[in-house]
């Protein structure tokens, strides 16, 4: 299904690549250590390589070009010469369901809060922002408020309430 295809290999470029991981890492690159700024690149390198070769079938004058700039992780990388050659993706198997379900939440409260703000706040006003949810959400939010506080350009999360009302379960 060609268009299924595209659109999630687009999406995966523009919504999760650009959207999430690149503003997710400003923070690190600026201000973290060594060892957190390697592993940012580290997997910022393994979803370019990955995107390229997924991208390859679809546009491999493009994904050529822009794999033969692609700098090689070492000088001894055994890397394939052309992207032609290199192996097509493969699922490893190694997805995590609960992180993912936490992320898609971490997604949502940051799209509100970017709507809020766009609603409410005519400037580039960095507001705080408090959130009250029910207690297996703030539980779940309360490890993604440094990743919230970059993605929705707030100054910071007050700790998420607990709300456990019993219209709401």
């Amino acid at each position: 299904d060609f268009p299924l295809v595209t659109s999630a290999i687009f999406n995966f470029w523009l919504y999760e690549l650009c959207d999430i991981y690149l503003e997710c890492v400003k923070p690190v690159f600026s201000d973290g250590d060594e060892g957190a700024k390697e592993a940012s690149r580290s997997a910022l390198y393994s979803c370019v390589d990955v995107g390229l070769r997924l991208l390859s079938p679809f546009m491999p004058f493009l994904s050529e070009e822009l794999y033969q700039r692609l700098s090689r992780r070492t000088p001894a990388d055994d890397a394939p010469p052309s992207i032609c050659t290199a192996a097509y993706p493969q699922e490893l198997g190694l997805r995590d369901e609960r992180l993912d379900s936490q992320m898609k939440l971490v997604q949502e409260v940051v799209t509100a809060v970017r709507y809020l703000k766009q609603d409410y706040l005519h400037s580039k006003t960095r507001p705080e922002v408090f959130l009250v949810c029910q207690t297996e959400a703030a539980s779940d939010l309360r490890e993604f408020l440094d990743v919230m506080t970059t993605l929705s350009r707030c100054s910071r999360y007050v700790q998420p309430l607990s709300l456990s009302l019993p219209f709401l379960s």
